[in-house]
C-alpha cells in the first residue's frame, strides 16, 4: 500500500483488498493516487484505475468483467474506470501498433 495518505486509508485498501481476492495472485500492490482514490496494480504492468466513490463495487465489476470476457487476459496497460459511465482502455504499444496498422490496411482498401 502506497501513496500519500495511504496510511489513513487502511480500512478501505483491505475491503479493496478482500474484493480482489479473485486476483490475488496478481496483485502487486494498492497506490491511493492523489489522496483521493485507488489504482490497484497488477503483473504484467496493468493498472486498475479506480474511481473515487465506490471504489470496492467498481473492482467488482471489473473482476466481472474479467471473468466473462477475459479483460485482463488482453494486450492492455490501464483499465481506467475513473469515470464510470465512461471506462477506457490503453493498449499496450505493440497492441496499438498492431491497431494503427489494421485500421491503415483497412481504409487503403476502400
Amino acid at each position: 500500500i502506497a501513496g500519500i495518505d495511504a496510511d489513513t486509508q487502511v480500512q478501505q485498501a483491505l475491503e479493496l483488498m478482500e474484493a480482489g481476492q479473485p486476483l490475488a495472485k496478481r496483485i502487486r500492490g494498492l497506490v491511493y493516487m492523489g489522496a483521493r482514490r485507488w489504482d490497484v496494480v497488477l503483473d504484467n504492468n496493468q493498472r486498475l484505475m479506480l474511481p473515487e466513490r465506490q471504489p470496492v463495487e467498481t473492482l467488482e465489476r471489473i473482476i466481472a468483467l474479467d471473468q466473462a470476457e477475459n479483460l485482463l487476459s488482453r494486450d492492455l496497460t490501464v483499465v481506467d474506470f475513473r469515470l464510470v459511465d465512461r471506462p477506457t482502455l490503453r493498449l499496450v504499444d505493440r497492441a496499438m501498433m498492431d491497431f494503427r496498422n489494421i485500421t491503415f490496411l483497412k481504409l487503403g482498401d476502400q
